[in-house]
């Protein structure tokens, strides 16, 4: 744990401690996702998180605000720093910040702009699950929010409808959209939430990957962040294994081989940024993959998805009128129905029948 004035940096254990430990007089019953799209991943350096956190606050002092606006940033190497006091409402949301807690991710999340890091994506992960476990809030899109639902003139939520931004970002975690949120980034944090409560969750961010140049012989934290790193990557190696064996040599001369560096089985400069490079590559496919899921969606409602098997009779369904959506583009698959649903839904089968009967002999 670091402080520098009123900015506090805690790795994932460390904020779990101090949030466990914490008094907090506020009321919490929303967790508030943003990106800073500026500054992004271009101007952190590894080791500036406490220059950038002055050049937000002295940025937001200046458009007015009384302190900086968030209560929380997490930065891409995943360490966490407390911002603004927790017990004052943040600045991030209009018409959403009394009962909120800010987090600012570092980055730009928009399509085409920075790839999430492993170690920044756990801990955006991590912060809002053990944040719905400390104030008790279901972990769903009532209670985890994304700025771009909320209108930035009335502060009303209107579910990206009216005057939006993008934040947190039109790729972040499969998109910004409700029907994302609720499809990728909710069932993650929910199983996050689960491994915190269940012990298995491993939330210190320990390793020094970079600090030495690593070879065959080497054991400690960063030789199992270098094996997280290679798996990705298609390598088969022990993770729980500190030790920079054979398998690990073996697997970083066939990366340096296939990628036209010297082949010398060595972890220095170069091989990291190539491995970085790689994961980089591999993050941006996965993206890729996940925007052209959300493109398929049914003829009329955005959250159905056209390869279920539920669709084309979901589109029949409203295109004879026996059945509406929750909003104009919207249908909530997953909602229960009422018994007076049903009825209703029964009724106007019925009469879509008569009529169509009718059109037969009349």
């Amino acid at each position: 744990m670091q402080k520098s004035g009123q900015f506090i940096l805690m790795n994932r254990s460390e904020f779990k401690n101090w949030l466990y430990n914490s008094k907090f007089t506020r009321r919490i019953t929303l967790i508030q996702n943003h990106h800073t799209w500026l500054p992004c991943y271009k101007q952190f350096k590894g080791n500036n998180h406490f220059e950038m956190a002055n050049g937000m606050r002295n940025s937001h002092l200046k458009r007015g605000f009384s302190d900086i606006a968030q209560n929380l940033t997490i930065y891409p190497d995943g360490k966490i720093m407390v911002c603004r006091p927790f017990n004052t409402a943040p600045a991030g949301i209009k018409g959403a910040n009394s009962t909120g807690i800010c987090i600012e991710n570092i980055g730009d999340f928009d399509i085409g702009g920075d790839t999430m890091l492993p170690e920044h994506r756990e801990s955006i992960l991590f912060v809002n699950a053990i944040l719905a476990i400390r104030f008790g809030l279901p972990i769903n899109t009532n209670s985890i929010v994304y700025h771009h639902w909320y209108d930035l003139n009335t502060g009303q939520r209107r579910d990206g409808k009216g005057a939006t931004k993008t934040c947190p970002g039109t790729a972040f975690f499969g998109g910004n959209t409700v029907a994302a949120a609720s499809k990728y980034f909710i069932p993650l944090v929910a199983a996050k939430a689960n491994e915190i409560k269940s012990g298995k969750v491993e939330s210190v961010v320990s390793h020094n990957l970079g600090s030495r140049v690593l070879g065959i012989g080497d054991s400690g934290s960063d030789v199992i962040e270098l094996k997280k790193r290679l798996i990705p990557l298609g390598y088969n190696l022990d993770k729980t294994v500190s030790k920079f064996d054979t398998y690990t040599k073996n697997s970083v001369e066939h990366l340096q081989g296939k990628n036209g560096l010297k082949v010398d089985g060595l972890v220095g400069k170069a091989t990291l940024n190539l491995i970085n490079v790689k994961l980089k590559e591999l993050e941006s496919k996965k993206e890729e993959i996940i925007k052209e899921v959300i493109k398929v969606a049914s003829k009329y409602f955005k959250d159905v998805d056209a390869n279920h098997y539920s669709a084309k009779h979901i589109d029949s369904l409203y295109e004879k009128g026996v059945t509406s959506g929750t909003s104009k583009d919207t249908y909530s698959p997953r909602s229960s129905v009422s018994r007076e649903d049903v009825a209703v839904m029964i009724d106007r089968a019925i009469e879509y029948t008569i009529k169509e009967i009718e059109k037969k002999f009349i």
